[in-house]
């Protein structure tokens, strides 16, 4: 009874690959509705992104655009299959409207991973449950076993993980390197590098308002009320683009959890860099001795100190002689 016991256990720990951002597998459909994860080369395809799989859109991945079958190359690709000629449309799932995960992918094929190619997070998508992406690839695995799936490196570098912030400093319009206060021109993580975050959408000037901004200060440890926020040049910026199209509500815990573009053929310049000054700094805890921090605005704050010390950062003692 101990070694079955065990044996479950093992396999509850063990059996089970853990999955990432960007993982793909096929689903079967009969009759128009899902009928569990395929065994063979083909299916509706499905991508993993925050927790939950959901169906990939054909707006752009199955043939109908200037990028051909890029994206049915890749899926066939991630999952271990010869990638020569896949077959790929469009089919109807009943319920795929709802999930969609992934939309407007273009994918040039070269790709090892969706999340290299350029997509939409699409939080207000525009996808029907006939508009779901089919795909059947050639059917002798060449990189056992299949439905493997991908998705990002995460941690790759430091700790960091794709989706995290930084703020930059600027010197005559180039990068100085990474800001020490509460403002800068924002980088975001992505697949081993950082990158800027392009100001369309997300510097105020669409429907998603000071959202951006605000999640970048929540991730950063600053307050969130009223950051300020502008776009700026930055010299090779555009070069170097890695988000675009951010659309936060401002809720979001990270910028992962916005709409957004991995950018693959972007169109934005240097003078597009997206520039986020938040709210005072009690993020960096600068009340000492215990003292507690309230932010008052204007990138001011004020320090509410324990009995026996004070000054504007707590950092006399009641018995310290000044001067």
């Amino acid at each position: 009874m101990f070694s079955l016991q065990f044996a479950v256990v093992v396999l509850v720990l063990f059996g089970a690959k853990a999955q990432k951002n960007g993982d793909v597998r096929l689903i079967d459909v009969v009759q128009g509705y899902e009928a569990g994860v395929a065994t063979g080369p083909s299916g509706v395809v499905q991508g993993y992104f925050n927790g939950r799989w959901g169906f990939i859109c054909d707006d752009m991945f199955t043939g109908n655009s200037v990028y051909g079958n890029g994206g049915p190359i890749v899926v066939c690709r991630q999952l271990g299959y010869p990638t020569e000629t896949p077959v790929h449309r469009t089919t109807t799932v009943h319920g795929a409207g709802a999930k969609m995960v992934f939309d407007n992918v273009k994918c040039k094929g070269t790709e090892n991973n969706i999340f290299e190619c350029g997509f939409y997070i699409a939080t207000p998508h525009n996808c029907k449950d006939n508009e779901a992406a089919y795909v059947e690839c050639g059917k002798t695995c060449v990189n056992p076993p299949c439905q493997t799936g991908g998705g990002p490196t995460e941690g790759v570098s430091g700790g960091h993980v794709n989706g995290d912030v930084r703020l930059i400093e600027t010197l005559q319009g180039h990068a100085a390197g990474v800001a020490t206060g509460p403002e800068g021109v924002v980088q975001g993580y992505f697949n081993g590098r950082w990158g800027y975050i392009c100001d369309d959408w997300f510097v105020g000037q669409g429907v998603s308002g000071n959202g951006g901004p605000k999640v970048v200060c929540r991730m950063l440890g600053y307050p969130t009320a009223n950051p300020v926020h502008h776009s700026v040049s930055v010299y090779g910026a555009g070069r170097d683009m890695i988000f675009d199209n951010v659309r936060c509500k401002g809720t979001e815990s990270r910028i992962f959890e916005c709409g957004y573009f991995i950018a693959s053929s972007r169109n934005c310049k240097d003078n597009e860099a997206s520039y986020v000054k938040c709210e005072a700094t009690c993020g960096s805890s600068p009340c000492q001795n215990g003292g507690s921090c309230l932010a008052i605005g204007n990138n001011e704050y004020s320090c509410t100190c324990p009995t026996g010390f004070h000054g504007t950062d707590c950092e006399i003692h009641a018995n310290e002689v000044i001067g």
